[in-house]
């Protein structure tokens, strides 16, 4: 992608190229890929490499952000003035999937897939977003911290990932973020806030 916000370190670049690889390996494929990681991890920034990867790839790429703000910011840092436009074409909101044909899209990349919804969200008109992205994609990604899961209807967890995968019979990869990018890498302050919060 070029900027500096984007650039791959350490076990970001590892989920990366498997990410990366285990997509290009079968297009055809239907393949489910689970990246997990807590706050500062560097799912967004691992998300947004995969997506210039895939466009690069000429493949059909669309990028799921559930919230709004989080879409805009991530077309505000990439965005020049004449790529506004196809930029926002490639960002999506979760909800945009329900009556979307079988395999229409190569790969859809899911960041902070733990806020995606059951039936019981504002405006929704399906039963499970986690379902609907799985039914339009060849190949998806989900970023997900478990942790990280708010309201009811948020239901984008690894174990509703999994049950979706297994019900439809669909190979299914993990790969688990660790290693702490953010508090310059203070791994004592993410746990303290951990065991104090829970």
């Amino acid at each position: 992608l070029g900027n500096k916000e984007f650039i791959l370190l350490d076990e970001q670049k590892v989920a990366y190229e498997l990410a990366y690889h285990s997509v290009l390996k079968d297009i055809e494929e239907k393949s489910i890929v689970i990246i997990k990681g807590g706050p500062g991890t560097g799912k967004s920034v691992i998300s947004m490499n995969l997506l210039g990867g895939f466009l690069k790839e000429n493949l059909n790429v669309k990028f799921v952000a559930p919230n709004s703000s989080f879409r805009d910011v991530m077309i505000n840092a990439l965005s020049r003035d004449n790529t506004r436009v196809r930029l926002n074409s490639l960002f999506k909101g979760s909800a945009g999937f329900v009556d979307a044909q079988e395999n229409i899209f190569d790969v859809i990349v899911v960041d902070e897939a733990h806020r995606l919804k059951n039936g019981m969200a504002y405006q929704y008109m399906g039963e499970n977003q986690v379902e609907d992205i799985i039914k339009a994609s060849k190949k998806s990604i989900f970023f997900v911290d478990d942790d990280q899961v708010i309201r009811p209807e948020d239901i984008g967890s690894t174990s509703e990932i999994t049950r979706i995968a297994k019900k439809f019979n669909i190979k299914i990869s993990e790969i688990e973020l660790t290693a702490q990018f953010r508090c310059a890498g203070a791994e004592g302050y993410i746990n303290w806030l951990n065991h104090t919060l829970q």
